[in-house]
């Protein structure tokens, strides 16, 4: 996790969502673009290594409440570049769960993801938000297995759970960064929490597919 992200940020560890996971937003869905093939990621376990051509490294500052949902906040090693995507109820309590390192006694949906990767020898090695296209975030999953690295489309919300509970690092595309980054120094987090309107671009992210 990014060190003083959180402070800085204004976000909460430890107010998880509700018992009972809310539903997924509701949106359209459909077949994301087909995606070109990139460079392997290290192992996770590899601080040293950089992140991937046209990528900046950033990890999860904390879950910010709005007026409408909760925020997800990632933020650099500077805690100066960050950028907001919103979530469902269900991954809001997932994340907010795994950051405090703590769970239900029966597995959620996060957990049970965890589990069958590691009963079918799978690793997580990074987590990825790729683009955004009309106010939606698009991200992947980077599985190593048997020497081979396999990558998933996944909802960000989902994968960043991912990379929480495996410790794997996050990387989001510059240009994502250019469309809808923020300047955590600058940026009114008070105002955010009383209307997600003041996000640039609206609610991007609110949907993802």
């Amino acid at each position: 996790m990014v060190a003083g992200a959180a402070f800085l940020l204004g976000c909460s560890h430890g107010k998880a969502a509700p018992e009972k996971p809310g539903p997924p937003p509701a949106g359209s869905t459909g077949p994301s673009a087909p995606r070109e093939r990139r460079e392997a990621d290290p192992p996770a376990s590899d601080p040293s290594k950089k992140p991937p051509a046209g990528y900046k490294r950033m990890a999860v500052g904390g879950i910010a409440p709005s007026e409408h949902g909760s925020a997800v906040v990632l933020a650099d090693d500077d805690a100066k570049v960050g950028l907001l995507i919103f979530v469902g109820g269900s991954e809001a309590l997932s994340i907010a769960l795994r950051l405090e390192h703590k769970k239900y006694e029966r597995p959620l949906t996060h957990d049970l993801l965890d589990n069958v990767l590691k009963k079918l020898g799978g690793d997580v090695v990074s987590v990825r938000v790729d683009r955004l296209e009309d106010d939606v975030f698009y991200g992947s999953l980077l599985i190593h297995k048997d020497g081979r690295l396999f990558e998933i489309d996944a909802r960000p919300s989902d994968a960043l759970a991912l990379a929480i509970g495996n410790s794997a690092p996050v990387y989001v595309a510059e240009s994502v960064l250019k469309q809808a980054g923020i300047d955590i120094e600058k940026f009114d987090m008070k105002k955010l929490i009383e209307d997600d309107k003041a996000l640039p671009g609206g609610r991007a992210g609110e949907v993802e597919l």
